[in-house]
């Protein structure tokens, strides 16, 4: 049998952290003292004098060790980006990565020396500004976080809270393996074109699984870049294998019933962080914390402030200080350029009429000394989220000493709340044996710790237990009902009310990221939302249309936001009852695939009181059968039937139609002819009940498909 030399590609390590990064925590190789040194040209590990090094603390084993480790063979995993399903070049991924990082590379470098020469700042213009928040997301992105997120040969080992929308979208797209999806997000993130008008968010969320779409699309537009150094001569920056994964804010922990364990909900980034060398970070910052510049514009910060209660409640909390940031005072601000007046405008806005992004834009980024406090909170929170770490480096071992000796006996609360060392229990908490590891870290390095620790105790959890137990509804009611027609449960209950408030958070943080977008632009953002929740479990997309009626028609701007925390027995109590209710009682007579899609424009063309031809299609792909065979029927007559001429002559003054939203030419007549089918199905309307239909809710159903989802003229 003849090899193939497609399977002998050579395996190939890919870093977490580019090496060009890397090389900035650098130190030349040095061969260990001893008699033959002068004639060893090399170690065991196979270093010559000079090569790069890295100093490293190493979690792998059951203790933590002290190291040396070459940049090439550091913070890194063989063959992680390798797609094996492409026999012809499994390696084109990185192939794309390394063009990128060179790109990034030269950015960075450029910012990296006139840091060293002490320059205040410097001036990057868009299209390289634009290349390195690209960068930096695919850094987050294709970390090992991800890795691990979708490094699975089965769509049922993917265990992340979007599970079911991941396999939703890889049965739509027929892909076989989560690693599949990444690899494809990856591939079209890299190949993504930002253009200054920013025609690129519409493109990505085309082609990118949508909810990591979205994450790129608010990581770029809701937050803004910034550089920081530590004030002391001696601070420095720590590095993981998570650096660029990291982030600042607050976390709502899930609490699960059957198993008693907690995992991560929802959570907001306030800042996401980037070492690009031992004494230079990039921070991003969201829009939500104050912009003193721009907050004495009271619009703006009343703009501002409304956002970080809307995320407060999202994060299920009515008390602010519950959600503050531990960096809040981080003296940054937005990088400055020659056409933004912040005193007068909303973010991002220009002072002219008449201006329009270009690529030739150009921002002035300072470099903002911080405090010894504000550097040990951003090393405090790499160690934070680092517990699963296997590597860590750093430059100076001082330094590092230092940071392990403060982190270590640093107060567990910051303002009351809990914020550092905080675990579960005692015993086998990965988060509890990391913090032990530190302890012998610094026990190696000359110093005997204690670390203070904080533990939530199992007497918290089953508090929890309790009030999630307590909040299941005593008796059944009608949205219950309802609910169980649609194919819900009791175990599932929780979980789709739970999924259905993060698909309204998602909303909202659409809505809130493309504020400055053509109108255009926003609705056809939001309609590729809408069909892609139309594809979801039905009986979840029920509980998100009811939480999209309270935001709508709710009132005050709190009763909006608290709608996608609604309790159990707020949706209970009936309000915001609409077409919804109605097609969801006739769920047996419509056809699965179409279910949902009726379900969605019951509730948003009753909400927006869409007009006659709306964005729900055609009457003759309604999804019940009777209605769809009849209207079929009609459409061909009203099409050819000489008896309709007239008809159709008296649509443009009896109906106000016009000569229909295309103006004119075939698709007008084609946009009558489908509203002249609506009215004759709905005036024969019983015949088609009585063709093996069940004639029941027939009054509310005929109200709901011809006045709201596939509104037309009465008949």
């Amino acid at each position: 049998m003849e090899t193939s030399t497609k399977s002998l590609v050579k395996a190939q390590y890919h870093h977490f952290i580019p090496r060009f990064i890397l090389r900035n925590f650098a130190h030349p190789f040095e061969v260990p003292a001893g008699p033959n040194r002068r004639r060893r040209k090399r170690s065991q590990n196979g270093c010559y004098p000079g090569d790069p090094m890295l100093h490293t603390f190493s979690f792998a084993g059951s203790s933590a060790d002290i190291g040396e480790s070459p940049v090439a063979k550091t913070l890194g995993i063989t063959d992680m980006y390798r797609d094996f399903a492409d026999l012809d070049n499994p390696h084109h991924i990185e192939e794309k990565l390394s063009k990128l990082e060179s790109r990034a590379a030269v950015i960075i470098n450029t910012v990296r020396k006139a840091f060293e020469k002490k320059e205040n700042g410097i001036w990057i213009n868009r299209t390289d500004r634009d290349i390195l928040r690209k960068f930096l997301f695919i850094m987050k992105y294709r970390g090992s976080t991800a890795h691990k997120r979708f490094y699975h040969d089965k769509p049922d080992d993917y265990s992340s809270n979007d599970k079911e929308r991941l396999q939703d979208y890889m049965r739509s797209k027929g892909f076989k393996k989560p690693i599949d999806v990444w690899f494809d997000n990856i591939n079209a993130m890299l190949d993504l074109d930002m253009d200054p008008e920013q025609g690129w968010m519409t493109r990505l969320l085309e082609q990118v699984y949508p909810d990591d779409a979205m994450w790129f699309i608010a990581h770029v537009q809701m937050m803004y870049l910034a550089f920081c150094t530590p004030s002391d001569p001696k601070g420095e920056f720590l590095l993981s294998e998570f650096a660029y994964s990291i982030h600042e804010g607050p976390v709502h922990f899930d609490y699960d019933i059957g198993t008693n364990k907690t995992s991560e909900g929802c959570y907001t980034e306030y800042h996401c962080f980037a070492a690009i060398a031992p004494q230079l970070m990039i921070v991003l910052r969201s829009f939500m914390l104050p912009v003193a510049e721009e907050d004495v514009n009271e619009e703006i910060k009343a703009w501002r402030e409304d956002m970080f209660r809307q995320n407060a409640l999202l994060l299920k909390t009515h008390d602010l200080q519950n959600v503050q940031s531990i960096l809040k005072d981080l003296p940054i601000t937005k990088a400055s350029n020659f056409y933004t007046q912040p005193h007068n405008n909303t973010p991002g806005s220009s002072g002219s009429s008449a201006w329009s992004p270009r690529s030739t834009d150009r921002f002035c980024f300072k470099f903002f000394p911080i405090s010894v406090q504000q550097t040990d909170r951003i090393n405090f929170i790499m160690l934070e989220n680092s517990y699963a770490a296997s590597t860590m480096v750093f430059k100076t071992p001082s330094a590092a000493k230092r940071t392990l000796q403060e982190y270590l006996t640093t107060p567990c609360e910051i303002n009351g709340l809990r914020s550092f060392k905080t675990v579960e229990n005692m015993t086998n908490d990965p988060r509890f044996l990391f913090i032990k590891k530190l302890e012998q870290l610094v026990s190696k390095l000359g110093t005997n710790i204690t670390a203070t620790i904080s533990s939530l105790g199992l007497d918290e959890f089953e508090k929890v237990r309790q009030k999630l137990a307590d909040s299941f509804p005593k008796e059944p009611t009608g949205m219950i009902k309802i609910y169980t027609k649609l194919g819900g449960s009791g175990p599932t209950l929780l979980q789709d009310l739970d999924q259905a408030s993060k698909m309204l958070n998602m909303r909202i943080k659409i809505d809130v990221w493309s504020k400055h977008l053509p109108p255009s632009t926003r609705e056809d953002i939001r309609e590729k939302l809408g069909h892609m929740f139309c594809t979801l479990p039905t009986r979840r997309l029920y509980f998100y249309l009811k939480r999209v009626r309270v935001m709508l028609q709710g009132g005050k701007t709190a009763d909006r936001a608290m709608a996608s925390q609604m309790k159990i027995e707020e949706l209970m109590e009936g309000k915001g009852e609409g077409g919804e209710d109605v097609i969801a009682n006739a769920a047996h007579l419509i056809r699965a695939g179409r279910l949902g899609h009726l379900l969605y424009f019951a509730t948003i063309n009753e909400i927006h009181k869409s007009k006659i031809l709306g964005p729900a299609g055609s009457i003759c792909d309604c999804g019940i059968e009777g209605v769809e065979s009849g209207a079929r029927g009609w459409r061909e007559m009203v099409r050819v039937d000489p008896m309709f001429e007239a008809f159709r002559t008296e649509m443009g003054s009896d109906v106000g139609l016009g000569v229909g939203r295309s103006g004119v030419g075939v698709e007008a007549v084609e946009e009558k002819i489908e509203v002249m089918t609506r009215v004759m199905v709905r005036r024969n309307l019983r015949a088609v009940w009585e063709n093996g239909l069940a004639k029941e809710d027939v009054k509310g159903l005929e109200k709901v498909l011809f006045e709201t989802v596939f509104p037309c003229p009465p008949g």
